[in-house]
């Protein structure tokens, strides 16, 4: 006798076949975005760091560009719809999803696509090593020490108790303060 505990996956018929996909049904409830709105996500140390290799920029980049295609999508755009709004190729905003080819993109086809997308050209830079800040300070900043690393990422953390992050900004604002002095 077989038995007659059977699991609801078991009792759905999958669609088989060319152009079909398989998913699990417990997919449907993730949260399609679970990144806070202030956008404390964003890695401040990512920021203040020296470039990264080109195939870790291009890789930031190829997500940063799924995303945004994900979502262009998700409003009803096609890749003609979206070439026409940033002015950038299919080939090429595909190829920059796929993280091809050896050199990084162009920052003004990238300006051009953040554009076109509703995109912040700043989250670009960032993910394609570039510091925006570099253009007013072109000398290069020394490493950040890792404790201090550990500070700016609890910093930027959004499960970090605002009242912590208030006292390590004040205490940071008195070391700041006493270096100050010190270089007088």
């Amino acid at each position: 006798m077989r038995n007659s505990a059977v699991s609801a996956s078991d009792r759905i018929i999958w669609p088989t076949g060319p152009g079909t996909r398989r998913c699990r049904p417990r997919q449907h409830y993730r949260p399609r975005d679970n990144r806070p709105v202030n956008r404390t996500h964003t890695d401040l140390v990512a920021a203040a760091l020296p470039a990264p290799d080109p195939d870790v920029a291009r890789a930031r980049f190829a997500r940063l560009v799924a995303r945004a295609l994900r979502d262009a999508r998700a409003r009803g755009m096609t890749d003609k719809d979206i070439a026409r709004a940033t002015g950038v190729s299919p080939s090429t905003f595909h190829r920059w999803r796929r993280a091809e080819g050896r050199e990084l993109p162009e920052m003004d086809k990238v300006r051009q696509f953040c554009n076109g997308l509703g995109l912040d050209v700043t989250d670009a830079a960032i993910a394609l090593g570039f510091n925006p800040t570099a253009r007013d300070n072109p000398s290069p900043e020394p490493p950040i020490p890792p404790e201090i690393r550990r500070i700016l990422r609890a910093l930027a953390d959004p499960a970090v108790p605002d009242g912590d992050k208030l006292v390590l900004r004040e205490m940071l604002i008195l070391l700041a303060e006493r270096a100050d002095r010190g270089r007088s």
